[in-house]
């Protein structure tokens, strides 16, 4: 009897476990893919210290940053989410800083303003899963 209700315990241990880990995946999945004021707020006054490296000016416009995934290709480029799409980042949009909370960022304008051309990046920071 106890080796029953001892089974039943793991089995409902493990269901829930894998529950709470595909839960964690698809919140981390959709807050990482890049899209244009997503996740902002939470990093706001970090991103106002970032500064694009071609001029000095900001790379936050108060939406601009976010967090995103990144890769590195097997030719060496990077590439990182803008708003759902795998784009690859110009390595002069690279900065040198370390993240606060770890993870990859990167600032670029809303894609339908048409103001920038499409996919254009103001800054990019890696995060150290990279």
């Amino acid at each position: 009897m106890w080796e029953r209700a001892s089974s039943i315990i793991a089995f409902a241990f493990a269901l829930a476990l894998t529950v709470l880990a595909f839960t964690i995946l698809f919140t981390l999945d959709a807050q990482s893919q890049g899209f244009h004021g997503d996740g902002h707020d939470k990093m706001h006054s970090w991103y106002r210290t970032l500064k694009q490296p071609s001029n000095g000016a900001s790379c936050c416009n108060d939406q601009d940053c976010r967090p995103t995934d990144s890769r590195i290709m097997p030719d060496g480029s990077i590439q990182a989410k803008l708003d759902g799409r795998w784009v690859t980042v110009p390595k002069e949009k690279i900065l040198r800083v370390s993240p606060p909370d770890l993870n990859s960022h990167i600032c670029a304008p809303d894609n339908k303003s048409g103001i920038w051309p499409k996919d254009h990046i103001f800054c990019f920071v890696f995060g150290a899963g990279v």
